[in-house]
């Protein structure tokens, strides 16, 4: 079990990066690309958030859109967040829930919802991952390149801080 520093350190690497691309993949599904471009066609940037569970946005405190929205609402709201820069993130340790917050304006609220499945993921480019779920398990991980995968990951060991 990840403990909560280990988590910290990990979500403090994309605080101050900017959100460079929003990809409404299917109803209510986020992939939020961060940091610098790597490759622009198709786009793959440092960092990418893949949300495939609830969530929300709110603009100065108030509710702009969520991911039960029509998804012509929910992707052109959505889109508010490109350019902006990520400046605080909070994380529930005991539930994966996160609320990333982009320039003291608008809030990203993930909200995981069951014990299956993973509920989101931080991808690294160079095949670091970070998932909550399933089994509301935290888990950092290095897969090999991403095409190609052939199942071999690679474990990342944790020892600051106190267990969650």
């Amino acid at each position: 079990m990840m403990n909560e520093l280990a988590i910290a350190e990990i979500f403090n690497q994309v605080i101050g990066l900017s959100c460079r691309r929003i990809l409404f993949a299917e109803p209510g599904i986020l992939v939020i690309f961060i940091g610098d471009i790597i490759q622009s066609d198709p786009i793959k940037t440092v960092w990418s958030l893949h949300i495939d569970c609830t969530w929300k946005i709110s603009e100065e405190g108030k509710l702009l859109v969520g991911s039960f929205d029509p998804p012509s609402e929910a992707n052109s709201n959505a889109q508010k967040l490109k350019a902006l820069t990520i400046s605080k993130i909070e994380f529930d340790s005991t539930l994966g829930d996160i609320c990333i917050t982009f320039e003291e304006i608008y809030k990203l609220y993930i909200f995981t919802y069951s014990r299956q499945d993973e509920h989101w993921q931080l991808r690294k480019s160079d095949g670091f991952r970070l998932t909550f779920g399933p089994d509301a398990e935290w888990t950092a991980q290095y897969h090999k390149a991403e095409r190609g995968f052939t199942g071999q990951r690679y474990d990342v060991q944790f020892s600051a801080g106190k267990d969650c």
